[in-house]
């Protein structure tokens, strides 16, 4: 069963219900999500259906290490990776979060399926949980492969790195744990926005349609919602299901999600990439030609001729400073003109 509606607290998701769909009222794009096996659903999808993977595979799976209770179902990684690359279009991606022993042999998975490349980044916390024994865990990785020609994806020359905080506050879903007798997080490894928008601005294209093979309560789902990316995903836990879709009908929560969207793009040059990525979209000649090694120095020159700017695509504050630096210049010359034609 499909619901296609805008849930609010006193319109809570139909315990029948498999499937949810919301449309972004301004963006237009779609976010749904489905309470079903990825397996199976990958299985039964078209080839070429999808132009990126973004999950959050269980932390558990390749190192026999056995976490919370969600990482404890069976699950094979080289099949779910396998079948994610039939069911990505020709340059499509794949990105997954894991754990640091997960790293070498995820790796040499995804270089079977992946002849573009592969390479790690990783998430560095600001405000990481505290241990009581060990090291404080203050980073988490990210791997992301990719198949020769799908360069527009990934040219873009950022840190792979992003520092932002763990999810806190009133951002992590929670519900009441009677044995407790308080509020609890829901998931306890739920993303943060902030950093899950700053990836997806670096890494995919507006308009892609992403999939996510292990939803959880949906962080991925939102963060696509809120930045402007098609996004379905797929979780086998009825609860983090639930509580995926009724977080859409939480106005105030989808308004802090909002916020975190919306700040994570005034960082890292992310505004300026958005632009350049729109440009080189929209250009038929530079896209084309960006999408082979050979002709990247070429498309930049494309580039710099259609924009009559250089091509920036690095990372840090250099970025936001040139924008003002163009702005205030077109203002000058506005002036300037302005005056000169003044009788």
């Amino acid at each position: 069963m499909s619901t296609n509606v805008s849930l609010t607290k006193e319109h809570p998701i139909e315990k029948s219900a498999k499937e949810f769909t919301y449309t972004h009222p301004k963006l237009g794009v779609t976010c749904r999500f489905i309470n079903g096996d990825s397996f199976e659903f990958l299985r039964n999808c078209p080839p070429g259906s999808y132009d990126v993977v973004f999950t959050d595979i269980p932390y558990n799976v390749l190192i026999g290490y056995k976490g919370a209770e969600f990482d404890e179902d069976p699950f094979d990684v080289e099949e779910l990776v396998k079948l994610a690359a039939k069911a990505l279009k020709h340059n499509g991606i794949f990105i997954t979060f894991c754990a640091s022993t997960q790293l070498e042999r995820l790796e040499t998975i995804l270089a079977q399926y992946f002849d573009g490349g592969v390479r790690d980044g990783v998430w560095i916390k600001t405000n990481p949980d505290p241990k009581r024994i060990g090291l404080t865990n203050a980073k988490e990785n990210i791997v992301i492969a990719w198949r020769k020609g799908s360069t527009l994806h990934v040219r873009a020359n950022h840190w792979n790195a992003v520092i932002s905080p763990i999810c806190s506050g009133n951002e992590p879903l929670k519900e009441f744990d009677p044995v407790e007798g308080k509020m609890v997080k829901v998931h306890g490894t739920q993303k943060p926005i902030e950093m899950l928008v700053r990836w997806i601005n670096r890494l995919v294209s507006e308009e892609a349609h992403v999939l996510d093979l292990c939803a959880g309560t949906g962080a991925i789902g939102r963060a696509c919602y809120h930045s402007g990316r098609h996004y379905t995903g797929i979780e086998l836990n009825r609860h983090f299901f639930e509580q995926s879709v009724e977080a859409f009908g939480d106005k105030k929560y989808m308004e802090l999600c909002r916020k975190r969207a919306k700040k994570a793009e005034m960082k890292h040059g992310d505004i300026m990439l958005k632009a350049i990525r729109r440009i080189l979209i929209n250009n038929k000649d530079i896209s084309e030609k960006a999408a082979t090694d050979e002709g990247w120095e070429e498309a930049q020159g494309l580039f710099k001729k259609l924009s009559g700017y250089k091509f920036l695509m690095h990372s840090g504050k250099t970025d936001i400073a040139n924008l003002w630096a163009l702005i205030a210049m077109a203002l000058v010359f506005g002036i300037i003109a302005i005056l000169m034609l003044k009788p």
